[in-house]
């Protein structure tokens, strides 16, 4: 299946960059630069579907997603499996996920991921999904999701 990659980028620029030439300001350094490709709602089971992602920081900062919004679903969450006592098991990230500079984070299957609770149960293969990402510094980037299955 062609999956389309959707890659956005956000540049935030320093406060302090402005000046009275308009190309001064054009050439202050970024402080965060997030790319956002690969993204992919899996549906799960009772309206409830997963969202992977690689998430890509560019810039020269740490940066964090502190939250997701999906339109479509009543309530979207960070979410990571965690292993305790020999049993897997998914909980909420409740400070948000951490993108150093200079690294990619991946969200997938049996790891960090969004979780999307009801709202899911319609949703097709090859349909899209429309996401905001709320990082810290970066603000709100919005993505869009193919419903699919996610790959290795």
């Amino acid at each position: 299946m062609a999956r389309r990659a959707v890659v956005l980028m956000v540049m935030a620029l320093s406060a302090a960059c402005g000046g009275s030439d308009p190309g001064e300001s054009m050439a202050a350094e970024a402080t965060a630069a997030i790319l956002i490709t690969e993204v992919v709602a899996a549906p799960g089971t009772d309206g409830t579907a997963f969202v992977y992602m690689n998430i890509a920081n560019e810039g020269t900062d740490l940066d964090q997603l502190i939250g997701a919004s999906i339109p479509a679903c009543a309530a979207t969450e960070l979410h990571e499996w965690a292993t305790a006592g020999g049993s897997a098991d998914m909980r909420a990230v409740e400070d948000g996920i951490f993108i150093p500079a200079q690294a990619t984070v991946r969200l997938g299957p049996d790891a960090l991921h969004i979780m999307c609770t009801g709202g899911a149960e319609t949703w097709a293969e090859g349909d899209e999904v429309p996401i905001s990402l709320d990082f810290r510094d970066a603000g709100i980037i919005d993505a869009v999701a193919v419903v699919g299955s996610p790959r290795g």
